[in-house]
């Protein structure tokens, strides 16, 4: 079968015009603005829609080149499912300074935002504002999935819509508004999807606990330690999808998924394995420099972009073939960071070499502290 080879308008006009000229017709005047070169130049632009559309449909069959909805249903094929992302949860709390006067009723769904406007929350369950009282605390979730939605405790918000009277401020409580995660991204789905295909699992191999702990919702990398204390046992370290250590929930998770009981063969581990589900054990990266500005960012704005792309970077390199963290990265990442234009005194983790991360752990940001 001879394969596609897609052109653009230009080439179909030029090969029409010359097959066109090689039949030897009358029709000879190819000039713009002709009306045979009208004519053609209407083909040509109906095919180059035709030529498009047919690669763009080899490109959505192959993992390597499809995305979004076309992305998920190839990944489905194997069971593998795209993270659709989790909204944060926690505590708010309403004050107000003088006792309340009267008991007040906050319904469930009561909105506040951010005073920025970025993030909204509502209440999910039904409350009081006693009588006498100054404050009380209101269970909450992010409107809308992702990390965004993880606020810092003592973040302030301000009330949406019907407001409740008697409330006079509201802040978030202890420990923060967390476990907001972003849905899966097309990379890391077509990861998950090919890392599945290219390691097919077979009868508790290591590649069927990758698979196994994969398809439970939450996990974003999986090392497997076989025989790690002793014949039987197996060790499954587990990533959550933002590529730092899983919650505890999600090891859990993935415990009663693969062996629930030790042993038994009552989960996808077969009888005789002893598989024990951990989270992946973190070593923090710590990163000190002295830097001189452009003038164009703040010291605190350059330090916020900095440590943002070292996490993006610890991310890619979670549980891939190279985990080594790269002295000479962290000086590029510094250097790329806007506003900066030097730096000196780079240390990692006090030092300046390669930080070595053990099989099975995973990189996580430390402190980063830029003078």
């Amino acid at each position: 079968m001879t394969e596609p080879n897609f052109k653009d308008f230009n080439q179909i006009l030029s090969d029409m015009m010359a097959d066109l000229s090689a039949k030897g017709t009358k029709l000879t005047d190819l000039n713009p603005g002709s009306v045979i070169r009208t004519l053609l130049e209407v083909n040509a632009a109906k095919l180059e829609e035709s030529h498009y559309l047919a690669e763009q449909i080899i490109n959505l069959f192959f993992a390597s080149t499809t995305f979004g909805k076309y992305l998920d249903r190839r990944a489905a094929e194997k069971g593998v499912k795209r993270e659709l992302g989790t909204a944060a949860t926690g505590i708010v709390t309403a004050t107000r300074s003088t006792p309340a006067p009267f008991g007040q009723f906050i319904p469930k769904d009561t909105t506040f935002e951010t005073e920025d406007r970025t993030v909204q929350i509502i209440t999910t369950a039904d409350a009081n504002l006693d009588q006498g009282a100054t404050s009380v605390n209101l269970h909450v979730k992010a409107v809308n999935v992702g990390k965004a939605g993880n606020l810092q405790a003592g973040t302030v918000l301000k009330q949406v819509g019907v407001a409740v009277s008697l409330i006079e401020a509201v802040t978030v409580a202890e420990p923060g508004l967390k476990d907001g995660t972003d849905p899966e991204t097309d990379d890391d789905l077509r990861n998950k999807y090919l890392a599945v295909m290219r390691s097919p699992g077979t009868s508790g191999n290591k590649a069927d606990y990758v698979k196994w702990a994969l398809e439970v919702a939450g996990v974003g990398g999986v090392y497997v330690d076989p025989l790690w204390s002793g014949r039987g046992t197996v060790k499954v370290s587990l990533l959550g999808t933002d590529k730092t250590p899983a919650a505890q929930a999600i090891v859990d998770a993935v415990q009663a998924y693969i062996d629930p009981n030790p042993g038994l063969g009552e989960g996808k581990a077969p009888i005789g394995a002893t598989v024990t589900c951990v989270a992946a054990p973190a070593v923090s990266i710590d990163i000190a420099a002295t830097v001189v500005l452009d003038g164009s960012k703040t010291l605190v704005e350059v330090q916020a972009a900095f440590a943002a792309a070292v996490v993006e970077h610890l991310k890619t390199i979670a549980y891939s073939k190279d985990t080594t963290v790269r002295y000479s990265r962290m000086e590029s990442l510094l250097l790329d960071t806007q506003g900066v234009t030097d730096y000196s005194n780079v240390l990692v983790n006090g030092g300046a070499a390669n930080i070595v991360i053990p099989a099975g752990s995973v990189a996580v940001k430390g402190t980063v502290t830029l003078s």
